[in-house]
């Protein structure tokens, strides 16, 4: 059910239900994470471990707090978890789709 991929309920109440503050929220969050994932992208070719965990790590709470559950859990695992090269450029591959998938949805709130 593509409905459940997110809820924005605690972030709208967060913003007080704000209809302008939240369209405005939600694409300054977009752009941030388009630049956080040509970071961790930027981490992958440079196979700085680091760099990756420090960025997935800075991007979790946004996706927390609009439970995007799926998003979170890939996000953890780059984090907390040991991969090859190999692995974290396919964990990529599925964060980057996801979250593909999750902005479009969003872009439908923030018309």
């Amino acid at each position: 059910d593509l409905t459940k991929r997110y809820s924005l309920t605690s972030l709208k109440s967060f913003l007080s239900n704000e209809e302008k503050v939240l369209k405005e929220f939600l694409h300054s969050f977009m752009a941030s994470t388009k630049e956080n994932l040509s970071i961790v992208k930027e981490g992958i070719s440079e196979k700085d471990i680091q760099k990756i965990k420090d960025t997935v790590h800075r991007m979790s709470p946004m996706f927390k707090q609009i439970e995007a559950n799926e998003i979170v859990q890939i996000l953890s695992d780059l984090e907390s978890k040991e991969f090859s090269f190999e692995e974290i450029t396919v964990k990529f591959k599925s964060l980057n789709s996801a979250i593909t998938s999750l902005f479009l949805l969003l872009e439908k709130e923030t018309i």
